[in-house]
Protein backbone atom coordinates (compact mmCIF):
# COMPACT_ATOMS: atom_id res chain seq x y z
CA UNK A 1 0.00 0.00 0.00
CA UNK A 2 1.00 2.95 -0.78
CA UNK A 3 0.76 6.64 1.43
CA UNK A 4 -2.42 8.01 -1.04
CA UNK A 5 -3.89 4.78 -0.42
CA UNK A 6 -2.93 4.69 3.29
CA UNK A 7 -4.64 8.33 3.27
CA UNK A 8 -7.65 7.03 1.73
CA UNK A 9 -7.92 4.45 4.38
CA UNK A 10 -7.90 7.32 6.87
CA UNK A 11 -10.29 8.74 5.51
CA UNK A 12 -12.33 5.42 5.45
CA UNK A 13 -12.11 5.17 9.15
CA UNK A 14 -14.17 8.39 9.48
CA UNK A 15 -16.97 6.91 7.29
CA UNK A 16 -16.80 3.35 8.94
CA UNK A 17 -17.13 5.50 12.45
CA UNK A 18 -20.86 4.95 11.98
CA UNK A 19 -20.55 1.72 11.32
CA UNK A 20 -19.38 0.66 14.64
CA UNK A 21 -22.54 0.97 16.07
CA UNK A 22 -22.83 -2.53 13.99
CA UNK A 23 -21.06 -4.57 16.28
CA UNK A 24 -19.71 -1.70 19.42
CA UNK A 25 -16.37 -1.11 17.69
CA UNK A 26 -14.31 1.59 16.38
CA UNK A 27 -12.63 0.62 12.31
CA UNK A 28 -9.20 1.55 12.15
CA UNK A 29 -6.77 1.13 9.39
CA UNK A 30 -5.26 -1.81 10.81
CA UNK A 31 -8.93 -3.75 10.76
CA UNK A 32 -9.76 -2.33 7.10
CA UNK A 33 -6.68 -4.26 5.83
CA UNK A 34 -7.70 -7.32 7.75
CA UNK A 35 -11.32 -7.29 6.31
CA UNK A 36 -10.04 -6.34 2.79
CA UNK A 37 -7.45 -9.18 2.79
CA UNK A 38 -10.09 -11.60 3.89
CA UNK A 39 -12.50 -11.02 1.57
CA UNK A 40 -9.70 -11.20 -1.93
CA UNK A 41 -9.64 -15.01 -0.21
CA UNK A 42 -6.70 -14.72 1.19
CA UNK A 43 -5.65 -17.87 4.03
CA UNK A 44 -5.70 -16.54 7.84
CA UNK A 45 -1.66 -17.34 7.46
CA UNK A 46 -1.63 -15.11 3.89
CA UNK A 47 -3.36 -12.61 5.31
CA UNK A 48 -0.84 -12.59 8.88
CA UNK A 49 1.65 -13.05 6.75
CA UNK A 50 1.14 -9.80 4.33
CA UNK A 51 -0.18 -7.29 7.58
CA UNK A 52 3.71 -8.31 8.98
CA UNK A 53 5.53 -7.73 5.96
CA UNK A 54 3.45 -4.30 6.23
CA UNK A 55 3.92 -4.23 9.89
CA UNK A 56 7.51 -5.53 10.51
CA UNK A 57 8.09 -4.13 13.70
CA UNK A 58 5.08 -6.10 15.08
CA UNK A 59 5.82 -9.73 16.65
CA UNK A 60 3.82 -12.23 13.95
CA UNK A 61 1.95 -14.02 17.09
CA UNK A 62 0.93 -10.30 17.94
CA UNK A 63 -0.62 -10.10 14.57
CA UNK A 64 -2.05 -13.39 14.62
CA UNK A 65 -3.54 -12.45 17.80
CA UNK A 66 -5.31 -9.55 16.69
CA UNK A 67 -6.14 -11.13 12.99
CA UNK A 68 -7.99 -14.13 14.96
CA UNK A 69 -9.77 -11.24 16.95
CA UNK A 70 -11.11 -8.62 14.36
CA UNK A 71 -12.28 -11.72 12.40
CA UNK A 72 -13.89 -13.45 14.69
CA UNK A 73 -15.93 -9.96 15.29
CA UNK A 74 -16.95 -9.49 11.79
CA UNK A 75 -18.47 -12.72 11.57
CA UNK A 76 -21.30 -13.49 10.62
CA UNK A 77 -22.16 -10.13 9.83
CA UNK A 78 -19.37 -8.85 7.19
CA UNK A 79 -17.30 -12.70 6.85
CA UNK A 80 -18.37 -16.41 6.55
CA UNK A 81 -15.53 -18.96 6.80
CA UNK A 82 -14.58 -21.59 4.25
CA UNK A 83 -12.77 -24.36 3.99
CA UNK A 84 -10.33 -25.18 1.24
CA UNK A 85 -8.08 -28.17 0.14
CA UNK A 86 -4.71 -27.42 2.27
CA UNK A 87 -6.91 -27.67 5.65
CA UNK A 88 -6.20 -23.89 5.82
CA UNK A 89 -9.33 -21.76 6.47
CA UNK A 90 -10.14 -19.07 4.32
CA UNK A 91 -12.81 -16.54 4.16
CA UNK A 92 -15.63 -14.99 1.95
CA UNK A 93 -17.56 -11.51 2.29
CA UNK A 94 -21.41 -11.87 2.96
CA UNK A 95 -23.87 -9.72 1.18
CA UNK A 96 -23.43 -6.56 3.68
CA UNK A 97 -19.29 -8.00 3.45
CA UNK A 98 -19.55 -7.27 -0.35
CA UNK A 99 -20.85 -4.16 -0.41
CA UNK A 100 -18.27 -2.89 1.90
CA UNK A 101 -15.96 -4.39 0.09
CA UNK A 102 -16.93 -3.09 -3.18
CA UNK A 103 -16.97 0.51 -1.46
CA UNK A 104 -13.26 0.35 -0.26
CA UNK A 105 -12.06 -0.42 -3.14
CA UNK A 106 -13.64 1.96 -5.43
CA UNK A 107 -12.65 4.84 -2.45
CA UNK A 108 -9.46 3.87 -1.94
CA UNK A 109 -8.16 2.45 -5.18
CA UNK A 110 -7.07 -0.69 -4.63
CA UNK A 111 -7.07 -3.77 -6.28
Amino acid sequence: MDEKQRAKLRELEVIFGALSALRYQLWDCFKISIFFYACKGLEFDAIVGQLHLELPKYPKDEISTTVRAVIRDFMPILLSKRKITSGQVAFEPTPLGRKLFKLIKEYTGLS
